[in-house]
């Protein structure tokens, strides 16, 4: 059980005013909130409910503050995962798709399997190919050869290339009976 009160009134303080900061994300305004709340003698569950939290997570930013205060508090330590390729493959990758051009992620996919042995899900191919600033370009016309997975730097170019089709737009207009427009 959390005795209600634990805050001292420098920071509660603080906490109040960390929760009126306009440049705080929501994230911070979170868990800010959940420590007010556990302050004012609301239990765990009870916080999780208002919140919409599980009453871990609830827990687990109480222990954080009480380890680190304010600072454990705006700090995200969670980066995200580290791709499947190290940078020297993803380098190496980069180069091969610049020369040999692709019209699948599937293809691409397995090409990287073939090369490294890393199996990349067609999603995870996509996301691959847009961090490396690969992107798709598409026509209408499928079988023209000079489309592919090409360097975003290389769109303006690519597009410059393209012959342009033009298509008609449909306006609206009728005839007056006496021969004019509207």
């Amino acid at each position: 059980m959390i005795q209600k009160g634990f805050l001292n009134g420098k920071e509660r303080a603080a906490l109040q005013a960390l929760l009126c900061a306009p440049s705080q994300s929501h994230r911070v305004t979170r868990r800010t909130k959940a420590i007010l709340l556990l302050d004012d003698g609301l239990s765990c569950v009870k916080v999780g409910e208002v919140l919409h939290l599980h009453n871990d997570t609830v827990r687990g930013w109480l222990k954080r503050y009480r380890a680190g205060g304010l600072n454990e508090m705006t700090a995200f330590h969670w980066h995200g995962p580290s791709g499947h390729l190290s940078r020297e493959q993803e380098a190496e990758l980069s180069a091969h798709l610049s020369e040999q051009l692709y019209h699948d992620s599937n293809k691409v996919a397995a090409y990287i399997a073939a090369t490294w042995g890393v199996t990349y899900s067609r999603g995870g191919c996509l996301k691959l190919l847009g961090r490396l600033g690969f992107i798709y370009e598409r026509t209408e016309d499928q079988s023209d050869p000079a489309l592919g997975w090409v360097k975003s730097s290389d769109k303006v170019a690519l597009k410059r290339t393209l012959p342009i089709r033009l298509t008609p737009t449909p306006t609206t207009c009728s005839v007056l009976s006496d021969g004019g427009q509207r």
